[in-house]
């Protein structure tokens, strides 16, 4: 009898985490790119990975380029991860805001951390800024979990992070923002990723050690 109750305590408390595997739309990657006094032009894909850019540019820039991926390309549903990467030139003064967001994952429910993390180089008057944000409703709004310094210097790099509560229902989203004044270039790969959350990893350890201790006493 003791043995059975152990087992359908297990699989009550396991029941969540199947379900949030589950129930949750295929993953999609989308980049959006904007600047005030243009119409923004966004990219899509469910393979995990796009290409962006045209010989016309973008905006005030003479050159967007570049590339980006996300699920199932790198990382997973439950441990996700997005990376952009750019080259950027632009003709005269002006700010480029680059969006990238996976939506359809499925990392909670529970506390994970978030982390991201750029670098590149600059030519010219230019700088460039991460932040990253996450999302617990399929992505219908997001919150920032960290910020980068605006970085001007020729060679740069950055480090940020932060954690956040996940519901199973989840979206990352990072946000690449590029100045320039007069001519001038920047090029740079930023990622945005979380590993396991905290909760689900205890939650693996108690049932591990609720199965021990079960086995434990029968032997006893």
């Amino acid at each position: 009898m003791k043995q059975r109750a152990s087992l359908t305590l297990a699989a009550v408390l396991a029941a969540p985490l199947a379900f949030a595997s589950v129930a949750h739309a295929a993953p999609m990657l989308s980049l959006t790119l904007a600047e005030a006094g243009y119409t923004s032009e966004t990219f899509t894909s469910t393979t995990g990975f796009l290409s962006f850019g045209s010989a016309g540019g973008f905006g005030t820039f003479s050159t967007v380029a570049g590339n980006a991926a996300g699920v199932p390309m790198i990382g997973t549903t439950s441990t996700p991860q997005i990376d952009l990467n750019s080259l950027n030139v632009a003709g005269s003064s002006g700010t480029l805001t680059m969006t990238l967001s996976e939506t359809g994952l499925a990392i909670g429910p529970g506390t994970a951390s978030v982390g991201g993390s750029i670098g590149g180089t600059n030519s010219g008057t230019i700088s460039v800024q991460q932040a990253i944000l996450a999302s617990n409703n399929g992505g219908a709004s997001y919150m920032q979990i960290a910020q980068s310094p605006v970085l001007g210097t020729t060679s740069f790099a950055s480090d940020i992070g932060g954690s956040y509560t996940f519901s199973g229902n989840d979206a990352l989203e990072e946000v690449i923002t590029v100045t320039a004044t007069g001519s001038a270039n920047n090029s740079f790969d930023a990622h945005e990723s979380v590993p396991e959350p905290t909760s689900i990893a205890l939650l693996g350890s108690g049932l591990l050690l609720f199965g021990m201790a079960g086995a434990r006493r029968q032997k006893i």
